[in-house]
């Protein structure tokens, strides 16, 4: 390599690499580049480049903090442009959108605009392609979701509670019964109608409240034309058999941003002419939406249904969860307005780990405003102390437990008055009075449960649940809070929620002599002594053939029964009479309703194969709720009826009426001795 520099004369010199002696001596450094170029080709360098170098390092910090400068303009530029909503945030999480009929896939033909609103009361609209699917960025999550153009005539069947267990949402179109219609081009759209259907005997006098919400939308405008003010004219009629009686208008305006709300009471007297004996009468609607600009009408008929199948209703919801275990109990979830209620907490440690897994979805500020033990058997209260295991509340703090007193801060514990068990320090009893400790040294209210029916030292027969809706909580009568029993079942609390004129009820492992008090205190002497007929009845005793007797149900009448329990489970027994859901409780209940449901099954025939018990979803986790006008029903497997489902139906092989020991893996087959091939449970011929 050869070397083009100055030597100390300022003469530009060329000198070999290692050398001391100069090869060549010139005037100008371009006579010496010139020189080398020809003669060295590339094998050659100007020493002075560093010079070059130094000198552009010179000029570097004005061209470093031009760069930095650009940098924060190009992203405060980016991060306008997504507060102006110009771009899309890529940094908010993304929900996927998918449409289909509810009688199958539905291939769009154009595009389809979906409205969706936020909790905040928000709404933005999402265009979903040929496909069905979109997919929306956005830091909050739906709350509701609406079709807005009318597609082949299908309307959106509402849901709520959108992407709370996943980031996936499917939009089910049902077919109207009455097609959504406008004039011309405009065209308004009733978002979340509900149903609504009353029962009327001939004479009946019937008075019913009734809220229905409407928006305006005009499609010859942009979107924003759904916060205009609207104005709603309702026309109600009774329908029997497509003849309409009017009754009187009632008239009510929309309030900001087109949206309408309306609490309407009437009182319709059912005659001969529209309605017979034991006929239903049906509600409709013609509702005119207004704007400034021009009017839109359509008509909507509520549809006939006592209950709404797979949609789940914000306001009042009971959760029946499905732990997959051996050991079910009882553990149920109530989110009641802004109330989170735990109704006793399983019978398994493992179960804790569910059941906040769980109530977390719903529950996210730490704390259970109500916690109810309804006695002091296991399978109820071992769930509530946990297993001992350092851990970490849901607001930070260090525990010693996993349990749910633990866990959660609570705001009321009410709990069982009295009880057959021993309570020392290592009992089940024991390790649950430490953590009732434990709550209350966190600040819980703890009230026993005849303290609440004797309203002392602030506790309350009755709790309001809501200050903007009649939601509230009553603990019921029943003797055994004051008196012995040879039965720990007895001691149980029992607990109705009530939404308007909607009533749910809880009572524990109530048995037949607590069943019997029940029904003599409420002996409709008086209003207080009535108990009303339920939309919901939690099948005391987990389905057992000892409770949900006659005496009780016959004044109830549920319109939903849930037996908390795995059905075919030897959790207990193995004779068949007394495995839950049992065939009794079958009987008994058969004569109400038919809508009964339980979360989890025993797979018999798997299990056989195995030689383990399998267990797996029946209806999965149940959710009955309520929008205070209707109930509606949803479950994460199905929504197969009991008496309709294969478990109730498959028939197995019995010895002197004993299922399969199947915590032993003993399992009967045909070449038992005396063993009976027969169904496992029976629907009843008189059943509903």
């Amino acid at each position: 390599m050869y070397v083009i520099k100055k030597n100390d004369e300022g003469k530009w010199i060329i000198i070999k690499e290692g050398n001391k002696r100069a090869t060549k001596v010139f005037d100008t450094k371009e006579a010496a580049i010139l020189y080398a170029e020809g003669k060295y080709k590339d094998n050659y360098r100007v020493e002075d480049e560093l010079a070059v170098v130094r000198h552009a390092a010179k000029k570097w910090p004005k061209v470093f903090w031009t760069i930095i400068v650009l940098i924060i303009l190009a992203v405060a530029t980016f991060f306008v442009l997504i507060f102006t909503k110009v771009i899309s945030n890529p940094f908010l999480p993304s929900y996927s959108v998918k449409l289909e009929l509810s009688d199958g896939e539905y291939n769009l033909t154009e595009k389809v605009e979906v409205v969706f609103r936020y909790s905040d009361n928000t709404i933005e609209t999402v265009l979903v392609d040929n496909s069905g699917k979109a997919t929306i960025k956005t830091d909050k999550k739906p709350v509701e979701a609406y079709l807005l153009n009318d597609v082949a005539s299908y309307s959106y069947n509402p849901n709520s509670n959108l992407f709370k267990d996943s980031k996936n949402l499917t939009i089910t179109l049902n077919k109207l019964s009455t097609p959504i219609s406008g004039d011309g081009k405009d065209k308004a759209y009733l978002i979340n109608p509900g149903t609504y259907r009353v029962v009327a005997n001939n004479g009946d006098k019937v008075s019913y409240e009734v809220k229905p919400t409407a928006e305006g939308s005009y499609a010859v405008e942009s979107l924003a034309s759904i916060y205009k003010d609207i104005k709603v004219v309702m026309n109600v009629y009774v329908v029997n058999n497509g003849i309409k009686a009017e009754a009187p208008i009632i008239v009510a305006d929309g309030g900001a941003k087109g949206e309408f709300t309306s609490n309407i009471k009437y009182t319709l007297e059912a005659n001969k002419e529209f309605i017979s004996n034991n006929n239903s009468w049906i509600l409709e609607f013609n509702i005119e939406a207004k704007n400034t600009d021009t009017p839109a009408s359509f008509d909507f008929v509520f549809q006939s249904a006592d209950i709404v199948e797979n949609m789940v209703y914000d306001d009042l919801q009971f959760h029946f969860m499905e732990f997959g275990n051996a050991a079910n109990g009882d553990a149920t979830y109530i989110k009641a307005g802004d109330n989170d209620i735990l109704i006793d907490a399983g019978s398994k440690s493992g179960t804790v780990n569910y059941l906040i897994d769980h109530i977390n979805k719903y529950c996210t500020d730490g704390k259970l405003e109500y916690v109810i033990t309804t006695h002091a058997d296991t399978d109820h209260i071992s769930g509530m102390y946990g297993t001992k295991e350092k851990g970490t509340s849901a607001k930070g703090k260090t525990i010693d437990y996993t349990g749910i007193l633990y866990y959660y801060e609570v705001g009321t514990l009410i709990d069982f008055a009295l009880t057959n068990k021993e309570g020392g320090d290592n009992t089940n009893l024991g390790k649950y009075k430490a953590a009732v400790d434990h709550a209350v040294d966190n600040g819980a209210i703890h009230y026993t449960v005849d303290k609440c029916w004797n309203e002392e030292g602030g506790a309350k027969r009755h709790y309001k649940l809501s200050d903007v809706k009649d939601i509230s909580m009553d603990i019921l009568y029943n003797k055994h809070y004051f008196e012995k029993s040879s039965d720990e079942n007895d001691y149980s609390v029992v607990t109705m929620f009530n939404y308007n004129d909607l009533h749910y009820l809880f009572t524990g492992d109530l048995e037949i002599s607590g069943e019997e008090s029940m029904a003599s205190y409420y002996d409709g002497s008086t209003k207080e002594k009535t108990l009303p007929e339920v939309e919901l009845f939690k099948a005391g005793h987990h389905g057992s053939p000892t409770s949900s007797n006659d005496v009780l149900l016959d004044i109830i009448k549920p319109k939903i029964s849930v037996a908390s329990c795995i059905a075919g489970a030897n959790e207990y027994t193995n004779n068949n009479e007394n495995v839950f859901p049992s065939q009794a409780f079958i009987n008994r209940i058969a004569k109400h309703t038919d809508r009964v449901y339980v979360p989890t099954m025993i797979d018999y025939k798997e299990s056989a194969a195995t030689k383990e018990e399998v267990f797996k979803p029946l209806n999965g986790t149940i959710i009955v709720s309520s929008n205070g006008v209707g109930t509606a029903l949803w479950a994460s497997n199905n929504l197969t009826k009991l008496k309709d489902s294969d478990w109730f139906n498959e028939e197995i092989y019995m010895v002197d009426g004993k299922v399969s020991d199947s915590k032993k893996g003993d399992y009967y087959t045909k070449d038992t001795p005396g063993a009976v091939l027969a169904p496992r449970r029976v629907w009843p011929s008189y059943g509903k």
